[in-house]
């Protein structure tokens, strides 16, 4: 899946949302391993975010054959940032494999080009 460059080059205030563990995911498969009250509370708050406004990313892991992108709303998408190999990684272990997620995602904000401004 492609991403727009107008969605990603919103002049809307963009929001980032961090949730690594479980299936996050416009229409999450509830019950899967990791995957419950958490995934629907980032999500739900990420709707009502959008509707104040605001352009929500949700960062979450990417593994088995996920698509880098899902579009949640219109201003609501989950990106999928690898790390840790594509298996299914439980929450108690997955903090072995974050500071790969930390400096993969750093790479994809830098090639996306987002910039924080001062009014936002």
């Amino acid at each position: 899946m492609t991403v727009s460059t107008e969605k990603t080059h919103s002049h809307l205030p963009r929001i980032a949302l961090v949730s690594t563990h479980g299936y996050v995911a416009a229409e999450p498969p509830l019950g899967a391993a990791d995957t419950g009250g958490q995934v629907v509370y980032v999500i739900e708050l990420a709707r009502k975010l959008a509707l104040l406004g605001h352009q929500v990313d949700i960062y979450t892991r990417r593994f088995e054959d996920q698509p880098e992108f899902d579009e949640v709303d219109d201003r609501v998408r989950v990106i999928r940032i690898p790390c840790g190999g594509s298996d299914f990684i439980p929450k108690e272990y997955l903090y072995k494999h974050l500071m790969e997620w930390c400096e993969n995602a750093v790479r994809f904000v830098l090639q996306e080009q987002f910039h924080l401004h001062a009014d936002q």
